[in-house]
């Protein structure tokens, strides 16, 4: 009930900050993010449209749960980082409607099950995503915004957010993302790793 009340707060504040937001002004000093990330695979729009609109770009994941995710997200398996990306908007919608043709669809408390709620360009199952702290006006959104989501990966419900998972699922994808690299130091994954390290440094400063 408590987080009920906090993330209608959190869309009428988001409103309030789309409304305000400088779109010239935002494209100009990040036409270079802005290409680098490319459109959402599903709207098919790039990072600014999608924040016009009151949503953020995540990074996509194949994730896997046991009930013990739902009191210690550090529970929570990465089994891997997806190269693409997707608003998180795209994702829920695709969740719940993958949820409802098939109630297991998101993979349950099973280690073994892989959940599929959304579909990659490249066929790939994706289970989960994690909100990117790109610069300012995008943190500020992604912020309000990732409480439902997380929820929802750690609990299977968008109203079991609690702010440990916040400060914990990030850096399960960093150590994932530092792995990949390790063993596979490609560009596509150094770009990854750098997205998401930028995402937990600005955690930390925001912190």
């Amino acid at each position: 009930m408590k987080n009920e009340s906090i993330f209608k707060a959190n869309d009428q504040q988001i409103k309030k900050m789309t409304a305000s937001l400088d779109e010239a002004k935002l494209r100009e000093q990040h036409k270079d993010l802005i290409a680098e990330l490319g459109d959402c695979a599903m709207s098919q729009c790039d990072t600014l449209e999608i924040l016009k609109a009151g949503d953020c770009m995540c990074l996509t994941l194949d994730i896997r749960r046991s009930e013990a995710v739902i009191s210690d997200p550090t529970k929570l398996v990465i089994s891997k980082i997806i190269p693409q990306f997707m608003s998180l908007d795209s994702f829920l919608d695709s969740s719940i409607f993958n949820l409802k043709k098939h109630q297991d669809a998101a993979g349950g408390f099973d280690l073994k099950n892989q959940g599929e709620l959304a579909i990659g360009v490249g066929r790939e199952s994706i289970s989960g995503v994690m909100p990117l702290y790109l610069f300012k006006e995008h943190k500020d959104i992604a912020i309000k915004k990732q409480g439902p989501l997380y929820g929802f990966m750690c609990t299977l419900d968008p109203m079991g957010f609690a702010p440990s998972q916040a400060f914990t699922i990030p850096f399960l994808v960093l150590l994932k993302a530092i792995d990949d690299v390790a063993n596979e130091p490609s560009e596509a994954r150094k770009r990854v790793l750098k997205l998401v390290m930028d995402t937990c440094v600005n955690l930390v400063q925001f912190n």
